[in-house]
């Protein structure tokens, strides 16, 4: 049995997911609530980590994995509202998934069923991923996030919708260009240094990007970002009650 009262980041952390997969899987462990995802083309990959301390009450003393239709699940989630209550709870074979909103005027009471788990869902869960990165910087992503809502041409594509990253030493540029349309060069001035080793330039795909980076301010305001030529984004946010990571493929030009 879980409850909480944090209605507000668990409707804003699963309204992110479905937008990334349709049907993710979580480890329930007995400290926190582990979902490691994968979009359906591979590129993206967010671990989310809910601490314990998200929870009124936590019981739950063994390792279990489920896996969920994220458009039902966040579709009753967003049913609640800021003084509910939430309470969370399986049947005996976890098949099932009973979630209760209550407050002191009325109960809401729903049943989802859970899907069926392929080992390959969760081969690799949690597994960490060591990559070494040339450029990292810290920044609050709300302000990164304002950036990427001030570009233009990116937003009317349909179909190679990819902005560049630039850093130098003195500098973070996003950059989006359409050749019969214009240019936009934005630069982020808000950040710390936490080592520039050489100029990097990575394209990356806005509609991945934003939503990453819409996950990240909801959990921090001090976000990790980690860079390198030609090699995925990495972005962490951490504070005592979740920790996101989350991994951006680069765009890739083929002849």
């Amino acid at each position: 049995m879980f409850r909480t009262v944090k209605v507000e980041i668990l409707k804003e952390i699963f309204g992110i997911i479905k937008k990334l997969t349709t049907e993710p899987t979580i480890k329930i462990t007995e400290n926190y609530w582990l979902l490691d995802l994968w979009t359906a083309d591979n590129t993206t990959n967010v671990n989310i980590k809910l601490f314990k301390n998200n929870f009124t009450k936590y019981d739950f003393e063994k390792e279990v994995c489920i896996k969920f239709n994220a458009n039902i699940f966040y579709e009753v989630l967003s049913k609640s509202s800021k003084d509910d209550t939430i309470f969370i709870s399986f049947n005996e074979d976890y098949s099932l998934i009973k979630i209760t909103i209550t407050n002191d005027k009325r109960k809401k009471s729903y049943e989802l069923r859970l899907l069926e788990i392929n080992p390959e869902d969760i081969k690799e869960l949690g597994k960490e991923r060591n990559m070494e990165f040339t450029c990292k910087v810290i920044s609050n992503p709300k302000n990164i996030l304002e950036m990427l809502d001030s570009l233009i041409f990116v937003k009317q594509k349909k179909g190679n919708d990819s902005v560049t990253i630039k850093s130098t030493s003195e500098t973070i540029e996003i950059i989006e260009e359409e050749i019969s349309l214009g240019k936009s060069i934005l630069t982020l001035k808000d950040f710390d240094y936490k080592g520039i080793k050489d100029t990097i330039r990575v394209r990356l795909s806005f509609g991945l990007l934003r939503p990453l980076l819409e996950l990240s301010t909801k959990i921090s305001e001090k976000s990790l970002f980690e860079l390198k030529q030609d090699y995925p984004i990495r972005i962490t946010s951490v504070t005592p009650e979740c920790e996101t990571i989350c991994l951006l493929a680069p765009r890739v030009d083929t002849e």
